[in-house]
């Protein structure tokens, strides 16, 4: 069944509409951004400060479309037993799991908090191998040790 010239007509509507909810999200988040980096030296300095702007005030996980994508991805990782563990795979199960966002935001979320749990000691970085997870055995845990 071919589509008329109104129902694409529609289709784009409704598209720029929500493009339009999308960046507009985005200029409310840099502005919260912005007068929360306006109190930083007060801050930083030790005075008080009365206008904390709610950006402070948020907890320190990654959420898109409502999602707590930090405890998606711990979950993942403690599922699977992967290693490396691939970011590619970790950002389509968290696809699957109805996280929206763009490819490019949904990677770099998932490598700092990858990386924040290696600074945590829960998994391993190593140049050219990526994260995986500590081995408790002999080989000192490392893929490139791995048998």
């Amino acid at each position: 069944m071919a589509l008329s010239g109104t129902d694409h007509i529609e289709a784009l509507r409704a598209q720029l509409n929500n493009n339009l909810k999308e960046k507009e999200a985005e200029i409310l988040e840099i502005r919260e951004v912005l007068r929360a980096l306006g109190d930083a030296p007060k801050i930083l300095s030790g005075k008080p400060t009365t206008n904390l702007g709610t950006a402070w005030a948020t907890t320190a996980t990654r959420t898109f479309a409502n999602r707590n994508v930090t405890k998606l991805v711990r979950e993942y990782v403690a599922a699977h037993d992967a290693t490396p563990i691939n970011i590619n795979e970790v950002r389509d199960d968290l696809r699957k799991q109805g996280v929206k966002g763009k490819d490019r935001s949904l990677y770099s979320a998932i490598h700092v908090i990858l990386k924040k749990e290696a600074d945590e000691k829960h998994l391993r970085y190593e140049k050219g191998i990526g994260f995986f997870k500590p081995g408790g055995g002999e080989g000192g845990g490392s893929p490139a040790n791995a048998d």
